[in-house]
């Protein structure tokens, strides 16, 4: 490849990774950081091939969807990918990649029509995990690089709650001074339904015991306002545990069969969240929705996480097992489901793969199966679908790639694809939710 190479290109479409992309004499080029008609002179990266990597040298005319975005960060820190590009381009972008991947790599030749929801494109996160590094005169913490090891140091995120970028500007002011080592650490922070913080910081080993007074003197809004947990940046050693007792993420309401639902929705440190608490509530009325319980009916709640769509389901009459692998948030949907009650929520704290063989060993039925699998979906599913007498399946995806995979996987199986949901957790990014019903 010619390092000293530029080339003219005309931006056709953003891909999977968000990259736009462009055609240049048989070769498919990724460039980071394009939009849609944006004509622009590139420098080659990397070439494999069949296609090459190139990075922006100069726009020349930009694209119709092209914005100034709202960070001045935006292009380097690897938090966002599209911030230059329109809110309305953004989702159209992410529902054609949605359908590109389910026809292309899921062999589905007829879609349905993708309904399309979002809400708040700046503001929305609840939860984020940030990097830091600690120096004997300041704190810095940010994200990652894109690809990348390093870290890009920020004093403010647009897309963080407002009450959570307080909360991050405060902690970092406060560590600033704590030690006269250097040392990294994360601080993965959540906002709670009364305005607290739950704090998970990670620090490397040897600046653990300095940290410690310093959290202890931490008390922003008062006493009892953070929650915190210090353990080790290995993951081998906790300095200290948080209350055991889980914290209220948030207070829950949904309709089902004409009757109103509410719950408490509990998490403890390290429990997964769902960042969009506004888009959250919409998944789970169209899970609700889509799965129809019956009084009485058996459902499986694959990657059940801390019962986030295991309890609305139990409250709507459904007996659930819930399979989860984390036995934190296992333990968060349990007490979740005695704070209401909810005999009929039981949660197994195993693998699904370890689980699903000995449901059907057990001869045990389910007519529904809810799943909300994590980047590498579900494969182990479709091989106990038939023996466990599954006639629909409400599937959550955070991956268009492996969803397609398991819809071909599934339909393979006898199952149609009937409903097609998009909803945009992640404004700002690449990354889309996908609520996929299938029926037998």
């Amino acid at each position: 490849m010619d390092q000293g190479k530029t080339l003219e290109l005309s931006i056709e479409s953003l891909g999977a990774g968000g990259d736009g992309v462009a055609r240049d004499r048989g070769q498919v080029c990724f460039v980071p950081g394009a939009a849609p008609g944006d004509r622009l002179r590139a420098r080659p990266l990397q070439s494999k091939g069949s296609w090459l990597r190139a990075e922006i040298l100069e726009i020349l005319e930009p694209g119709p969807g092209r914005v100034e975005p709202p960070c001045p960060l935006a292009g380097r820190c690897g938090g966002c990918q599209w911030q230059h590009l329109d809110l309305e381009l953004q989702r159209e972008a992410k529902r054609d990649i949605l359908t590109d991947n389910l026809s292309r790599l899921g062999g589905q030749a007829e879609l349905p029509p993708v309904a399309l929801e979002g809400g708040a494109g700046l503001g929305y996160r609840r939860r984020a995990e940030l990097q830091g590094f600690h120096t004997p005169e300041a704190v810095e913490m940010g994200f990652l690089a894109a690809g990348s090891h390093e870290m890009i140091a920020h004093e403010s995120c647009p897309l963080l709650d407002p009450s959570l970028d307080a909360a991050a500007a405060e902690l970092r002011a406060h560590l600033a001074g704590c030690s006269p080592q250097l040392f990294r650490f994360t601080a993965e922070m959540t906002l709670l339904e009364d305005g607290a913080l739950q704090l998970l910081l990670r620090a490397e080993d040897r600046a653990c015991a300095e940290l410690l007074p310093a959290l202890e003197s931490w008390k922003p809004g008062g006493p009892d306002r953070v929650h915190w947990t210090l353990r080790a940046l290995d993951r081998r050693r906790s300095l200290r545990e948080a209350p055991d007792a889980p914290f209220l993420l948030e207070r829950m309401e949904a309709r089902a069969a004409g009757a109103d639902l509410s719950w408490e929705l509990l998490t403890r440190p390290g429990d997964f969240v769902q960042v969009n608490p506004a888009m959250n509530r919409r998944l789970v009325q169209a899970v609700l929705d889509a799965a129809a319980p019956a009084e009485g009916e058996w459902i499986l709640d694959l990657y059940s996480g801390s019962g986030n769509l295991s309890l609305p389901l139990a409250l709507a009459g459904a007996r659930v097992l819930g399979v989860e692998g984390g036995r934190g948030a296992v333990r968060s949907a349990r007490a979740s489901a005695r704070s209401r009650g909810l005999g009929r929520a039981r949660f197994r704290s195993a693998s699904v793969e370890e689980v699903l063989p000995a449901l059907v060993e057990e001869g045990k039925r389910y007519g529904t199966v809810v799943l909300d699998p994590p980047r590498g979906g579900a494969p182990a599913l479709a091989e106990a679908l038939a023996p466990l007498g599954v006639g629909r399946i409400v599937a959550v995806s955070c991956h268009p790639g492996t969803l397609a995979r398991d819809l071909k996987a599934w339909t393979e199986k006898g199952f149609r694809l009937e409903s097609l949901r998009m909803l945009d957790f992640f404004p700002q990014t690449h990354h889309l939710e996908t609520l996929a019903v299938l029926v037998r």
